[in-house]
């Protein structure tokens, strides 16, 4: 009886030993697969931003705090907060990065994670691209507060 008992248990873990050997994910592949995406449009930092117009929905050119975006289909997105969130480079002193490009840091952590606030009336698109411009910086997005409660 203990032998059979033995022989089962030894029957089960070499099938799961084997199991476990087809679970392999080669990481090297997965990264190849992806290949056509760049890391900013994964992280959503390149984002374009729609508006409605009189004439239609167009791609933003200027954004203010406060202003409504939409998706390419018109259904209405987010509002602008007129904040950044940025992540700065190991080093760089939030509050002169933020005095140099006018802002205000709002919040930040130990790792130089950022909210920056606008004054009220910037374009924040104009902004955003010189803020990612600045070799200080890790990378860069618009805070934008999502409309989750509206019925889609």
């Amino acid at each position: 009886m203990k032998a059979l008992n033995l022989s089962l248990v030894a029957v089960a873990l070499s099938l799961s030993l084997q199991a476990m050997a087809h679970d392999k994910v080669d990481f090297l592949e997965a990264q190849t697969e992806t290949k056509g995406m760049s890391r900013a449009e994964f992280l959503g930092l390149d984002t374009p931003y729609f508006v409605k117009t009189e004439t239609g929905i167009k791609q933003a050119k200027q954004l203010v705090k406060g202003q409504k975006v939409v998706t390419q289909s018109g259904q209405p997105f987010a509002e602008m907060t007129g904040k950044l969130v940025v992540k700065l480079k190991p080093g760089v002193s939030a509050d002169d990065f933020a005095k140099a490009h006018g802002l205000k840091v709002d919040w930040q952590n130990n790792n130089n994670l950022l909210l920056l606030a606008a004054e009220e009336g910037t374009d924040l698109l104009g902004l955003i691209q010189a803020v990612k411009a600045s070799p200080e910086v890790d990378r860069a997005k618009l805070d934008r507060a999502l409309a989750k409660q509206e019925i889609q």
